[in-house]
């Protein structure tokens, strides 16, 4: 499918994600089977999502995060001037692991100003949206020396671009938006896997359409990133269900959503 939709689309990933979705929906609705059985999915393995705090005053996060409640896992971006201060705020109203995303916003040595007071802080891990091509170098305690885990977001925008980062970071981030769909993200989550990464599937700010495609291969990756339709006010799709910050694996054809 996904040979197709690129050969469609001209390369241009979004475009070659949508179609790809709308082709696993259409299979799935056909045979009356959700999409996650038609790839073969395990059941049990589904991870918490994160749920993003966005950067603002140290006192309105301080509040969007008491709106979190539900959520056991918060994300947080950092390398920004107000870090120490916005996770200060943060620490002082919840003792929730944090995931920090740096969007290259960490030094040469992978650091952050943040990430040793996170490590002692019990923060889980930092998602390292390094610049794509930039060399790095595995030491101890994780790539490039840095005292927590480093996932890949940037450098990663197909499948063939994993080989390349084998002991520059420890885990690899996949988004459909950008890797080309289900398809390709079940292919990076293979080889992924087979390369000795840790896995991660992020969103974009997207409906539950586009999540409950993600959902569909979320059981094959480690960490889950995936509340982009927890962030829109008007989601016009339903049927995707989140319990204790786990989506549910949806039993409707398809991608199991419909519009709201």
């Amino acid at each position: 499918m996904a040979r197709e939709g690129e050969e469609a689309a001209g390369g241009d990933s979004q475009v070659v994600a949508a179609l790809d979705m709308a082709l696993w929906d259409w299979k799935g609705k056909a045979v009356g089977q959700p999409v996650w059985k038609l790839l073969g999915i395990p059941t049990g393995r589904m991870a918490q999502t994160t749920f993003s705090i966005g950067i603002d005053t140290p006192e309105v996060m301080k509040e969007k995060v008491k709106e979190a409640e539900p959520y056991p896992l918060l994300k947080v971006k950092v390398g920004l001037p107000g870090d120490e201060t916005n996770v200060t705020a943060i620490r002082s109203v919840t003792k929730k692991p944090i995931r920090v995303d740096a969007n290259e916003g960490l030094d040469q040595r992978g650091r952050g100003a943040e990430e040793d007071r996170l490590a002692e802080d019990d923060g889980d891990r930092v998602r390292r949206a390094a610049a794509p091509g930039r060399s790095e170098r595995r030491d101890e305690g994780g790539a490039a020396g840095s005292v927590l885990p480093l996932v890949a977001d940037e450098s990663v925008l197909h499948v063939k671009d994993i080989p390349a980062l084998v002991g520059l970071f420890d885990g690899v981030n996949a988004k459909l938006a950008k890797c080309g769909g289900i398809t390709r993200a079940y292919e990076l989550a293979a080889l992924g896997r087979a390369l000795g990464f840790k896995l991660m599937l992020g969103c974009m700010i997207e409906s539950s359409l586009g999540i409950a495609a993600a959902v569909a291969v979320a059981p094959l990756y480690d960490w889950l990133d995936l509340d982009g339709n927890l962030l829109v006010a008007n989601d016009p799709w339903k049927g995707l269900v989140l319990k204790d910050g786990r989506w549910d694996l949806p039993s409707a054809p398809g991608l199991g959503v419909v519009p709201a």
